[in-house]
């Protein structure tokens, strides 16, 4: 099933903006009917960003195999600084991000802090 978002649910300013060109529909998050867009759609955008942004960091393998503290901050975190949305936006577009860029089968990507 497609999530759809709102502009209330999504608190990004350029990203607000452009919802408000959308048709209504009832959001996924808080229920009520507002411009909206699919979840998906805002990954792309968010990828888009984070990509030009930030670089991927390849884990040493103290990491790996010695469970040290990974390098950069995982994905969560850096879309909850970027966003500042709640926690169940945060999972699903972190979820839609890793959907999107593939080949994440063991731990969440980290970017550098």
């Amino acid at each position: 099933m497609t999530n759809l978002i709102c502009g209330d649910c999504l608190n990004e300013s350029f990203l607000r903006e452009i919802l408000q060109q959308n048709e209504l529909d009832e959001c996924s998050y808080c229920g009520l009917e507002k411009p909206v867009a699919d979840l998906d759609d805002i990954a792309v955008r968010c990828s888009e960003a984070l990509l030009a942004a930030f670089q991927f960091v390849e884990q040493p393998m103290g990491v790996i195999h010695y469970r040290q503290e990974p390098i950069g901050d995982p994905l969560g975190e850096v879309l909850e600084q970027m966003m500042d949305c709640s926690d169940r936006v945060i999972a699903d577009l972190s979820q839609a991000l890793l959907e999107l860029w593939g080949g994440w089968d063991e731990d969440e990507p980290h970017l550098p802090n």
